[in-house]
């Protein structure tokens, strides 16, 4: 059965690392779990966790996830996406018709450069720079990412035009995001002088990111290596 998440105790079952983990812990820190459109829930109390972010979820399964259950848990909250590891896209994909994205999990094994980043920037001009890169949702990123940061979540890091976000960083590790560079000034290594400062800057901490499988070669030319991969689900229409 799966019951909504009331309270930290009730995450005692999810492992304190892991990319997965992690996003859930943090995005349960910054939001609590009071809000409707921030939501938390484990399927027989420790099995399975799932958060909502409106309608985007994060998925963290065990050998004993009823996966049956849980795409009829997704579709009865009308999810637009799930991410989650190679177990749950399996599992989730033998019970819905889904869309598979693979995203590829990048270790930092290289040697970190620091660099004078802002590590307090205007947080308008990260959302810019993010929004001319992606064409993304420029005033939700900076609602999420402000109540991130506001409650030591989340950081944004800039310079020279490139902006990058430290997603979180607990338990020893570290997860980057939105690495971008405003278009005007791309091709002059600012955005990987900002990787290797940002990793010189998370030390000791163990650095991941997440990146579509065609920018391998980039991040490996920095010194990352690929650890693994992750997977985003999207409901066919």
């Amino acid at each position: 059965m799966i019951k909504r998440i009331s309270g930290d105790e009730e995450l005692t079952g999810l492992p304190l690392t892991g990319i997965i983990p992690q996003r859930i812990r943090a995005l349960c820190t910054a939001y609590g779990y009071e809000r409707s459109f921030c939501r938390a829930y484990a399927q027989d109390a420790d099995k399975t966790f799932i958060t909502f972010l409106d309608n985007e979820a994060v998925v963290w399964a065990t050998e004993g996830t009823d996966f049956c259950e849980l795409a009829d848990f997704l579709q009865m909250n009308g999810f637009s996406s799930v991410l989650g590891d190679n177990d749950v896209a399996k599992g989730i994909m033998r019970e819905l018709s889904v869309a598979c994205d693979e995203m590829s999990v990048m270790r930092f094994e290289g040697a970190p450069q620091p660099c004078e980043a802002d590590y307090d920037p205007y947080l308008c001009d990260v959302a810019d720079i993010v929004n001319k890169s992606f064409g993304i949702d420029r005033d939700a990123f900076y609602l999420d990412m402000s109540h991130r940061i506001r409650h030591g979540v989340s950081r944004a890091v800039l310079l020279e035009h490139s902006a990058l976000v430290i997603q979180h960083c607990a338990n020893g590790e570290a997860l980057l995001s939105a690495v971008a560079t405003d278009p005007d000034y791309r091709g002059r290594g600012n955005a990987s002088r900002l990787i290797l400062g940002v990793c010189a800057y998370l030390a000791p901490n163990k650095v991941n990111l997440l990146c579509e499988p065609k920018l391998e070669g980039f991040y490996e030319h920095l010194g990352f290596v690929k650890e693994s991969a992750l997977y985003g689900l999207r409901p066919n229409r």
